[in-house]
């Protein structure tokens, strides 16, 4: 009897090892331990363009858009590959680009208190991150429905909104 439960032991020791190293249920198109979203579970998405942000990548996306100046630059910057990405009929480019700029749009509003923006302009810069995070939203809805992402209804908004923060960093004391 002991024999057969040592044996049934090591078959069993056997099988777990093999599982582990075959991937048990991993996605072909997944390379094994690859795209993980912040929350650390691995991707179940298809699209190679929209893989989620790791923890590591928001980090540094923090840490690149620490000042104020930076982060209005950088939201430009998004906001034009986003953009460039929807005109050239490849919106689903446009993935990775929309969860960087959600980072950054949601974080302005410390980022301003700790760039030293003048407490007056705290509500310019809320408001007008949460528009764009609304009105990008949109567009990003769009794109994982397969629908068209009808950018040019939010352009002039994003614009206004963009040159509002543009306005704010000008005005900061120092940085």
């Amino acid at each position: 009897m002991l024999v057969r439960i040592q044996s049934f032991g090591w078959l069993l020791a056997a099988s777990l090892c093999v599982f582990s190293i075959a991937g048990c249920g991993q996605d072909a198109a997944q390379p094994a331990g690859g795209n993980q979203a912040a929350s650390g579970t691995p991707s179940t998405t298809h699209d190679p363009n929209d893989v989620p942000l790791t923890k590591d990548e928001i980090k540094q996306i923090k840490a690149e858009n620490a000042k104020f100046t930076d982060a209005v630059t950088n939201i430009q910057s998004f906001r034009d590959t986003i953009r460039d990405a929807i005109a050239a009929g490849t919106p689903a480019k446009a993935h990775r680009s929309l969860d960087k700029l959600d980072v950054v749009l949601q974080a302005l509003p410390d980022i301003a208190q700790s760039s030293n923006i003048p407490k007056e302009q705290w509500q310019t810069v809320g408001e007008n991150a949460q528009k764009l995070r609304d009105l990008f939203n949109q567009v990003h809805a769009n794109i994982d429905a397969g629908k068209e992402p009808d950018y040019t209804s939010v352009s002039g908004d994003v614009d206004k909104a963009v040159d509002a923060l543009k306005g704010v960093s000008a005005t900061s004391k120092t940085e």
